[in-house]
């Protein structure tokens, strides 16, 4: 380990109020005014973080946090090889930030319009944001490589970018950190949210928990991560409600389902069967030795994915 503790935030350089110590169970645990709350395993600080060949890699880390701050309880960034997860916080893998992070233009500033609205209490309200979390919001590279322009220099050049198309586009109104959403904007966040569904890049995962289905539950994870998606299984989903209600909830929002039938799993039934009455597209999965037994009527008429 190269340091002990931090005096700012390991992701994205802001100054924390308090020096942040390794504790006993080799975690740190961080609340970065930009960042939000998180958690960084050591071996996934000293393998993936603290390595300036991927500096990049820590602006769009930072910009996931900053996002999903207030999504996510207490995001745990660490590897997959991490079978305890200190209480109430959320594994979170860097397939999952990376394919979470916005590949186009496009992308960004739909994000932007949309995370400025959940700040918003109010039509009129103006929001504020410090220049740290200004950097993350606008998905700035805060170590752009540059001969010309300092490093300083070419990190506001990629914010006004931003924010001046936001403001040509009559999206925003700005200046010194300060937003305002014009009519044009709300109209374009309206049409974000009602829409939101077609485009996402989560995918629910209904199967069986049981022990033995570990092996196709990492596959079907990697399937999907390896594809650009975000699994969303309910065991590995932290949240403060009714099961149900937050299963139908993760259904609903979902771009797709996958559904694996293998024991005859009735949840899974049930789950897909939701789906499709929302007029999501199901993908069903079943062991190819039991489908004879386990696969109903209903489903057999359906192509179905055979694994070994």
């Amino acid at each position: 380990m190269s340091i002990t503790n931090f005096s700012v935030c390991p992701i994205c350089g802001t100054k924390l109020k308090h020096n942040v110590h390794f504790d006993r169970s080799y975690v740190y645990n961080v609340n970065c005014p930009a960042c939000g709350r998180f958690a960084i395993d050591e071996d996934y600080y000293d393998d993936v973080i603290d390595r300036p060949v991927i500096s990049k890699l820590k602006s769009e880390i930072a910009s996931y946090l900053f996002y999903q701050n207030d999504r996510i309880p207490f995001p745990f960034l660490c590897g997959e090889n991490i079978l305890d997860i200190p209480s109430n916080h959320r594994r979170v893998s860097l397939p999952e930030i990376l394919n979470w992070y916005p590949k186009t233009f496009s992308e960004k500033v739909d994000l932007f319009l949309l995370g400025l609205s959940s700040r918003a209490c109010f039509m009129s309200d103006i929001v504020d944001f410090s220049f740290e979390q200004l950097v993350s919001a606008c998905f700035a590279n805060r170590n752009p490589s540059s001969e010309i322009r300092s490093t300083s220099d070419a990190i506001k050049d990629q914010i006004n970018f931003l924010v001046d198309y936001l403001v040509k586009q009559e999206y925003v109104d700005s200046g010194n950190g300060r937003f305002i959403i014009m009519p044009k904007g709300l109209e374009r966040i309206d049409f974000l949210q009602q829409n939101r569904t077609k485009d996402t890049k989560n995918v629910f995962v209904a199967m069986s928990f049981a022990p033995d289905m570990a092996p196709i539950r990492d596959a079907i994870k990697s399937a999907l991560t390896q594809c650009g998606y975000i699994p969303r299984i309910m065991d590995e989903i932290e949240h403060n409600h009714q099961i149900v209600p937050e299963m139908l909830y993760e259904i609903r929002e979902a771009r797709f389902v996958v559904a694996e039938l293998t024991g005859h799993n009735n949840g899974a039934y049930f789950e897909a069967g939701y789906a499709l009455g929302f007029g999501k597209e199901v993908i069903q999965i079943c062991e190819k030795s039991k489908f004879g037994t386990d696969g109903h009527f209903d489903v057999k008429q359906v192509n179905t994915i055979l694994w070994e």
